[in-house]
This record gives C-alpha cells, sequence and structure tokens, in this order.
C-alpha cells in the first residue's frame, strides 16, 4: 500500500484521529451526497491493517481509533452487492490528523437486475 503507515486495530502510540463518511447511492452522479440520496446498510470497508466496519442502517460507517498518518481505505469489493457499481475509486489514500474526524464517502449506483426463473423442460 506505498507508504500508507501501517496500524494494528485498537493499538496507538495516543495520537488518534477517526474516519467516518457513508456509502451511498449517487443517483444524479455529481459525486455529492444530497437530499433525497439514501445511504447504504451492510457494505464492508477495509483499513490497510484488516480491520473492518460495516456501514449502518443509513449508509454510515465510522472508524473511531485510527493513529495519526497516512491510510488505504476500501470498499470490500467481496460484498458489494451485485446490483451495485462504484462510481470513483474503490480504494482511496486517506490522511488522518491529530483528534480529528476525517469525512470520507464512496459512491455507488445501481446497475441492471436480473431475475427470471430456472425451468427444467424435460420434453
Amino acid at each position: 500500500f506505498g507508504e500508507a503507515r501501517r496500524i494494528k486495530s485498537g493499538v496507538s502510540d495516543g495520537r488518534n484521529g477517526s474516519i467516518s463518511g457513508s456509502v451511498f447511492s449517487d443517483d444524479n452522479g455529481n459525486g455529492v451526497l444530497d437530499p433525497g440520496e439514501k445511504g447504504l446498510p451492510r457494505f464492508s470497508l477495509r483499513l490497510e491493517d484488516g480491520s473492518t466496519v460495516e456501514t449502518a442502517a443509513d449508509g454510515s460507517y465510522r472508524f473511531p481509533r485510527v493513529a495519526v498518518g497516512d491510510h488505504i481505505l476500501a470498499l470490500d469489493a467481496r460484498r458489494i452487492p451485485i446490483e451495485y457499481n462504484i462510481l470513483g475509486p474503490g480504494e482511496q489514500r486517506v490522511a488522518v490528523a491529530f483528534r480529528s474526524e476525517t469525512l470520507l464517502n464512496f459512491r455507488v449506483v445501481a446497475g441492471a437486475k436480473l431475475s427470471g426463473q430456472v425451468v427444467l423442460d424435460e420434453n
């Protein structure tokens, strides 16, 4: 992960900040969480040290104690529902400052859905 400072979950030198934000459906594609655009629950996010959080019912997430420095935060592609596509990078570098909350949103859009029935036609 390049120059990102590696951290260990729950371990710190006492110089912490936090990372929070939302995973949301960017319906108009402008990159901003606008009124009426919904946050999406149960999306998993991962820091470079392997610690993870899952978005709440309103799409929000928070890593409360993150060591000061540069980190990599990513949507866990293995857990993104198939009907969603990521708009923009699914992995982002974030700088965490001492006693500061860093805001980082991820935007997605609903794509096509496939539905139907599987029929075994034996004649």
